[in-house]
């Protein structure tokens, strides 16, 4: 499930191989850092011990994850990459040790593209500005439209994408829509305890619609 960001932090260097002991111990990493449902989040850039600059997401999931986890993860992840393009970030979900509340256990680290996240779709404050921006931006309108459209025929096979919390559908600074949820993407509807979640990801694709209609009146 998508990541609901309870804090953010100002960009800081933080020990990253503390948390990640695979990571590079001597190397830097300055990031803006959020906690999530599923995950910690760091966002940033890191420095190599050769003093090289790379911009950077990371994403240490907070439960413990088996092999089979990953290659599910990954599988869900060329899955909705393949139906929506270049509105999912590429990414890479690797095993490995992790530091959760002071224990080391088999975790997954996250690697993917880094974004400038711009808006919240779903954020009410700023609708009329999510709507202004449909109006102007053909390109942003037509990835919101098919995210509609494949949403949809994955509902049609019994999967509902996640759309639940905080920064999953988004505006991008450069005006692209994107889907950043990395986590348990698909929801069950036979699964009782997905009921609120699959309840709060409908009402979020209908906002969508209502919104894409506003959108194309004058």
């Amino acid at each position: 499930m998508t990541s609901v960001f309870k804090e953010t932090s100002t960009w800081e260097e933080v020990p990253l191989y503390e948390d990640v002991p695979c990571l590079d111990p001597n190397a830097k990493y300055t990031t803006n850092y959020r906690e999530g449902w599923h995950c910690e989040n760091f966002h940033g850039f890191y420095h190599n011990p050769e003093g090289r600059l790379r911009h950077c997401c990371l994403k240490k999931g907070v439960f413990p994850c088996s092999f089979e986890d990953i290659e599910r993860l990954n599988m869900e992840h060329r899955e909705i990459r393949e139906k929506l393009g270049d509105m999912v970030p590429s990414a890479v979900f690797v095993q490995t040790m992790v530091n959760n509340e002071g224990e080391n256990e088999e975790g997954v680290l996250v690697i993917a593209d880094p974004i400038d996240i711009k808006m919240d779709i779903f954020s009410e404050s700023r609708r009329d500005e999510v709507i202004s921006i449909f109006k102007t931006n053909e390109k942003a309108k037509e990835q919101a439209e098919r995210f509609l459209e494949v949403s949809e025929v994955w509902e049609g096979g019994g999967k509902v994408i996640d759309l639940y919390g905080e920064e999953n559908l988004v505006l991008l600074e450069g005006g692209k829509v994107a889907f950043v949820d990395s986590f348990d993407v698909f929801l069950d509807p036979q699964n009782p305890d997905h009921e609120e979640f699959i309840s709060i990801s409908r009402r979020n694709t209908q906002t969508l619609r209502d919104i894409l209609i506003e959108a194309e009146k004058l």
